[in-house]
């Protein structure tokens, strides 16, 4: 066993192993960081769909409570959640009386929800129109049947 010597060609082949790893390394850098940031853009695309759908639940759920307890049309500006896993979401109404509208019904009445999330800088809004009996409550007799 002797030593070998290096010649040129050994070098420059060297040399040639050394840039292809160098290479190889930044292409896999550079590709991660392609394949990490469409990651966190379809994260950010999934959050805000998230909350897109859970404002749109909350506004549906109002508008049936509404229709269920008129007296909640009474409330003035925004009213925040009591349940704690709804921390940060309020809710609003706007009632627009049908002769105000100019509708071919005055018999109906414009009620339109906002329900925001101020954390992420969302609202959703939601217009319906009710009949306005239905917005006013019904009287009941002693067992709680309606008239």
């Amino acid at each position: 066993m002797g030593w070998r010597q290096t010649t040129r060609r050994d070098a420059s082949r060297s040399g040639l192993v050394l840039l292809e790893i160098v290479l190889s390394v930044g292409l896999f850098a550079g590709a991660s960081v392609v394949v990490l940031s469409s990651l966190a853009s379809c994260w950010r695309t999934l959050e805000s769909s998230r909350l897109s759908a859970k404002a749109a639940d909350l506004a549906v759920t109002k508008l049936s409570e509404l229709q269920m307890d008129p007296t909640l049309l009474r409330a003035e500006g925004a009213v925040e959640y009591e349940d704690p896993l709804l921390a940060g979401w309020t809710w609003e109404v706007a009632v627009t009386p049908g002769e105000a509208l100019d509708l071919q019904a005055p018999a109906m009445q414009r009620v339109e929800i906002a329900i925001r999330y101020d954390e992420a800088g969302r609202e959703h809004r939601l217009v319906s129109l009710l009949p306005v009996e239905t917005l006013e409550p019904e009287p009941f007799d002693e067992y709680g049947v309606g008239y």
